[in-house]
């Protein structure tokens, strides 16, 4: 289950239609952000959600260097792998340089775990 989305304009065209005006020379939406920290003036647009992850659920936190790269589906085949979190995220990572990606690829995975008490 996808938690966020990208802030670029890419995203905001698939929301809806008040951006299908882009000029068709903009041909990498994908990398044109839309708000950042300290990108423009006031605050950034912060986008809050709940969520209840449970024990054994698995996070992912990664760059567009592998989600430009990778499909969710293909991601999904590697996390359920059953392997150490750093080995999925090292795996991740050589998959997008393997496949030609060409920007920087960070690729965290984390296994929730509640503490026994």
């Amino acid at each position: 289950m996808r938690l966020t989305a990208d802030h670029t304009l890419e995203e905001r065209k698939t929301a809806g239609p008040q951006l299908q005006s882009v000029p068709r020379s903009s041909q990498d939406l994908q990398h044109i952000l839309t708000d950042a920290l300290g990108g423009k003036r006031g605050l950034p647009e912060v986008l809050i959600e709940h969520f209840r992850i449970r024990h054994g659920d698995r996070l992912l936190l990664c760059t567009n260097g592998l989600t430009d790269v990778l499909d969710h589906e293909q991601i999904a085949d590697v996390l359920s792998s059953h392997r150490a979190p750093q080995e999925d995220a090292e795996a991740l990572a050589g998959l997008a340089l393997e496949r030609g990606g060409d920007d920087d690829v960070t690729v965290l995975v984390v296994d929730y775990r509640v503490p026994r008490i």
